[in-house]
């Protein structure tokens, strides 16, 4: 495994817990630089246990300003982001692949053909049809009773 976590994404990653209704209170965005100047200025590993001891200066720096549960939701969004990227390295790591067992193919099942039914003739679609056309015909007739009553005048 390597330690390529992108400061970029863990940063967004809090930055997006933070964010409410569109905005960051002012504690939090003291925060947020504290942490970020923090992870910047970090030379040692980017291990989850690395970046949770940084989380925990920046909030003895921040002084109380933040409760357990907000603090927690802080962590918690930030180790996700890690633990993903670590869980995909560890994917892309993984020996070479084990050679596909050819499987044979699934005999085919009978489908049967897509019936379209034409809609019925009958009287009654008839007269939903022409229905349709005479309510067409009466609302056209109705904008056009108003158009020439509101030019008459």
């Amino acid at each position: 495994m390597t330690n390529s976590i992108n400061i970029s994404e863990v940063l967004f990653s809090l930055q997006d817990k933070m964010t409410v209704g569109g905005s960051i209170s002012a504690d939090q965005r003291s925060f947020y630089t504290t942490f970020r100047r923090k992870l910047e200025d970090d030379t040692g590993g980017r291990s989850p246990a690395d970046i949770l001891e940084l989380l925990n200066q920046t909030r003895i720096e921040s002084e109380g300003k933040f409760s357990d549960g907000e603090f927690n939701e802080f962590v918690t969004a930030v180790l996700s982001k890690i633990e993903h990227v670590e869980h995909v390295e560890e994917r892309d790591i993984q020996p070479e692949a084990e050679p596909m067992v050819e499987l044979e193919p699934a005999p085919a099942e009978e489908t049967l053909p897509i019936q379209n039914n034409p809609p019925s003739k009958g009287i009654l679609s008839r007269f939903q049809s022409l229905g349709v056309g005479v309510l067409a015909i009466i609302g056209a007739a109705t904008l056009l009773s108003i158009v020439m009553f509101y030019l008459t005048l």
